[in-house]
């Protein structure tokens, strides 16, 4: 791991070194944090989320040694806990979805509610069967990545490919058929 001379941020070259250091490390927190939001758009809001409060806390920078591994864990931390509030946050999700007109019936709730309900399952009826079932076991039954690929005898690492493929495929298509942020619904259906 790299050492880092925390005096650089906090003296006179401080918007130089900042600038430096989010070039370097932006990129690869998004690509990190990606990993747990699936969604790239999240993920660039949470990294500069992440970079904010570095900013903030730079006068804390001179105790720090190892530079790479104190940003990962505050982009860990931060995703974390976005992911946090927003499960506790499942009925303020299903509100936004549902009532993003307020001059609407409980009909025409109920009926936009089951239209995105009945996009998301066309989605995954037309995706191959052990994609289904993997995303049915990973989602719905709750299990872990490692469960699944020993339930399956594959790796891993197929299990993630087969998810991250059937995540695009949904946010793809729902994204492009309703115009509502995949997040959303993410949440809404798949808690």
């Amino acid at each position: 791991m790299d050492t880092f001379d925390g005096n650089k941020i906090i003296d006179n070259e401080a918007d130089r070194t900042f600038y430096d250091l989010y070039r370097n490390y932006f990129d690869p927190v998004c690509q990190f944090i990606t990993r747990y939001v699936y969604v790239d758009d999240v993920a660039r809001d949470l990294a500069q989320d992440v970079f904010i409060k570095i900013w903030y806390q730079r006068d804390q920078l001179l105790e720090i040694r190892y530079l790479k591994t104190y940003i990962f864990t505050i982009a860990k931390n931060h995703t974390l806990n976005h992911l946090r509030v927003m499960s506790r946050s499942r009925d303020l999700l299903k509100q936004l979805v549902v009532h993003h007109g307020e001059h609407r019936s409980v009909v025409e709730d109920d009926l936009q509610f089951e239209e995105y309900q009945t996009m998301v399952y066309r989605v995954l009826e037309s995706i191959p069967e052990r994609s289904r079932i993997i995303f049915s076991l990973c989602r719905e039954e709750g299990k872990t990545y490692a469960e699944v690929a020993s339930l399956m005898g594959v790796s891993k690492s197929a299990i993630k490919n087969h998810m991250v493929n059937t995540l695009k495929m949904l946010k793809n298509k729902l994204e492009s058929n309703f115009g509502v942020s995949f997040s959303l619904l993410f949440f809404y259906f798949f808690k």
